[in-house]
């Protein structure tokens, strides 16, 4: 093979890494593709029968090496990935399939990618073969963004108007989440899951599937994130939280079969966990 036909196969194979259209296109009919490049017989017959899986893999793992700021905010998920051996395929797929510029900041990355291994994991089998996973990545997500918040919000504690004993006037009030608050329900309890995973104990035959409803909170003023398990009568409730009806509307709308009074004590309880606000209608 000559100089220059060494030097042109060189070419092909790094554009086919930066460019994964380009490498699709060589891998699906690589005589049509590289028509323009001036290789030899035996370079172009070479490509006939390249093996593109391995150089997949290859930018794969060039993807995963320039994400692994991700075990910094996602260590759980990284974890569960490298346990189920889809590191590199993941990161190979999403190089393939995704945009990826240099440009972008890296929250901008995260969230990209993140959003990319989601619908993975949404779509057929990939989920189930990877228990514990998408729940993981939820529970990550979801803590990473309250601290982003938490980063660009002014350190100043927010006041909350009085709250009165009286039921009337907490009927009356209409409660919405505030910013710095989350929930996320799942199949299975990513808490127990980060337990399992920093005792290095996890395995997935061990898990049960249990509805778990989580909600998050992050402070402020002082960047401190709490969660909290929320019952399936709370859950119920704040379902029916949409920043237009009052307390009084909630309770009527709800179908569970407890007095007033007992409902309206999840609507305090919230109010002075910081899990929601309570404004008057205007």
């Amino acid at each position: 093979m000559s100089l220059g036909s060494n030097r042109a196969v060189a070419a092909v194979l790094a554009r086919c890494l930066l460019e994964p259209e380009f490498q699709q296109a060589v891998s699906g009919d690589p005589r049509t593709a590289l028509k323009k490049y001036r290789l030899s017989e035996d370079a172009r017959s070479s490509f006939d029968r390249f093996e593109f899986e391995k150089l997949k893999s290859f930018g794969g793992l060039i993807t995963q090496t320039q994400h692994n700021f991700l075990w910094e905010t996602f260590p759980n998920s990284r974890s569960l990935m490298k346990h189920y051996g889809i590191e590199v395929s993941v990161f190979g797929s999403y190089r393939q399939r995704t945009q990826l510029s240099t440009e972008l900041s890296r929250q901008a990355k995260i969230v990209k990618f993140t959003d990319y291994l989601r619908e993975f994991l949404l779509a057929g089998p990939n989920g189930q073969r990877c228990t514990g996973l998408l729940e993981m990545l939820l529970d990550e997500r979801i803590r990473w963004e309250l601290q982003e918040l938490a980063k660009r919000s002014p350190r100043r504690k927010s006041r909350q108007p009085r709250l009165t004993a009286d039921s009337r006037e907490l009927d009356r009030l209409i409660p919405e989440f505030p910013k710095n608050v989350r929930s996320a329900e799942y199949r299975f309890d990513p808490l127990r899951l980060s337990a399992a995973l920093q005792r290095r104990a996890f395995e997935p035959a061990h898990l049960n599937a249990r509805v778990t409803r989580l909600i998050y909170r992050v402070d402020l003023a002082t960047g401190q994130l709490s969660v909290f398990r929320a019952t399936a009568t709370a859950w119920k409730l704040f379902q029916l939280i949409d920043g237009r009806r009052s307390v009084a509307a909630i309770l009527r709308a709800s179908i569970l079969n407890f007095p007033r009074s007992e409902l309206r004590r999840y609507f305090e309880s919230a109010y002075f966990a910081g899990l929601i606000k309570l404004r008057r209608s205007k």
